[in-house]
């Protein structure tokens, strides 16, 4: 874990609470914030849990940022009803850097083909690492029921720094879905080296924008 001074993160992020003491774990979506006073949040929770949060109550929050995962302690500093119900959190005093992958990832928005089962797909790579992408089609409810973890799929999409379009080997390691799409998580296979670093140029570019 590594200790960071900055709290990055957007309106609408998604963020996995714990109170203090308990092991369950519910989702809340950050939609304010005014730095370094208050987080304001609407929060998911379980009923049985809701006579439980008071002020004071402390919170452990995770939540996912261009790919890595972060955490602080907070606690709730009061709350609103109306027109909708608002929790106010103390902003942390620190932040942790809790990234669990093998590489860093950043958002992107690049137009892929994926091949998979002999069939061509369109779509986007919305995150891209040295180790993988995630990729981004269309709701297709035929090609969930097709598709399963490990399953070999070929991508390719231009790539910054490399002429004409990129041709990638890989397999699928997740599967989901949201209102806006189906979304692949693909892990590379015998990736080039030079491929590898000229991904990680990208990557490191964004990460300094941000």
């Amino acid at each position: 874990m590594e200790k960071i001074e900055k709290l990055v993160l957007a309106l609408g992020t998604e963020l996995t609470m714990q109170i203090e003491g308990m092991e369950e774990k519910f989702r809340s979506i950050l939609v304010g914030i005014e730095s370094p006073v208050y987080l304001m949040v609407r929060m998911q929770i379980p009923t049985r849990f809701r006579n439980q949060i008071d002020k004071g109550t402390i919170f452990f929050v995770r939540y996912v940022y261009l790919g890595n995962v972060y955490g602080f302690k907070t606690k709730t500093i009061g709350s609103v009803d109306k027109p909708y119900k608002i929790t106010f959190l103390s902003y942390p005093e620190t932040v942790e850097s809790l990234n669990i992958r093998k590489a860093q990832r950043v958002s992107c928005f690049i137009p892929a083909t994926m091949e998979i089962n002999k069939r061509q797909i369109r779509g986007l790579v919305m995150e891209i690492s040295r180790s993988g992408t995630r990729f981004r089609i269309s709701s297709s409810p035929d090609l969930i029921k097709e598709v399963t973890i490990n399953d070999p799929i070929r991508i390719s999409f231009p790539l910054l720094g490399f002429e004409g379009i990129q041709n990638f080997k890989g397999i699928i390691k997740s599967v989901n879905s949201d209102s806006e799409g189906l979304y692949f998580g693909i892990q590379f296979e015998d990736i080039k080296p030079g491929v590898e670093n000229m991904i990680d140029g990208y990557v490191r570019d964004v990460l300094d924008i941000h």
